[in-house]
């Protein structure tokens, strides 16, 4: 008897500490004072300018607008020796930051050729490997503040 009594009691200790406790949190009020929260608004252009063996690449060049659905890094038919640049260029009216990532949606060997058949005998294009190409291994960004020539210098700082 004196036990079930000693564990009602413990029990009803144990009770009553945790609805004091948690009422007391629930209760705790606090005040601020004197803060303001304004958010801005970004009115981001981009323009992109892009070439395919020194020609303009049509496809992936437009004049300063907001992004849609256009594409920047399309270059189709890529072959040894042949080289593009695009510029991508972000405009903004007010203070911001930008973090990208930049993501390989595909790296395919369409064919195999005969130089690349005498490279690699088992090449077997095409197949359902999307990832199969060696481009994306030779494929050279760099990502800096431009000063607005296009031309990466000294005092521009890559990251």
């Amino acid at each position: 008897m004196k036990r079930i009594l000693f564990s009602l009691l413990l029990t009803a200790l144990v009770f009553g500490a945790v609805i004091g406790l948690t009422s007391s949190f629930f209760s705790d009020t606090e005040t601020s004072t004197g803060n303001t929260l304004v958010a801005g608004e970004l009115d981001l252009k981009i323009d992109n300018e892009s070439f395919y063996n020194g020609e303009p690449n049509e496809g992936t060049s437009w004049d300063l607008d907001n992004l849609t659905n256009q594409l920047f890094f399309n270059f189709t038919d890529l072959k040894p020796d042949d080289y593009g640049e695009d510029t991508i260029s972000l405009h903004a009216k007010n203070n911001w930051w930008g973090c990208m990532e930049v993501t390989t949606t595909k790296d395919d060997d369409n064919t195999c050729t005969e130089p690349e058949l005498l490279d690699d005998p088992t090449c077997s294009e095409p197949n359902a490997d999307l990832f199969d190409g060696e481009l994306g291994g030779l494929l050279n960004f760099a990502w800096w503040i431009d000063d607005g020539d296009n031309v990466l210098e000294d005092d521009e700082k890559v990251f």
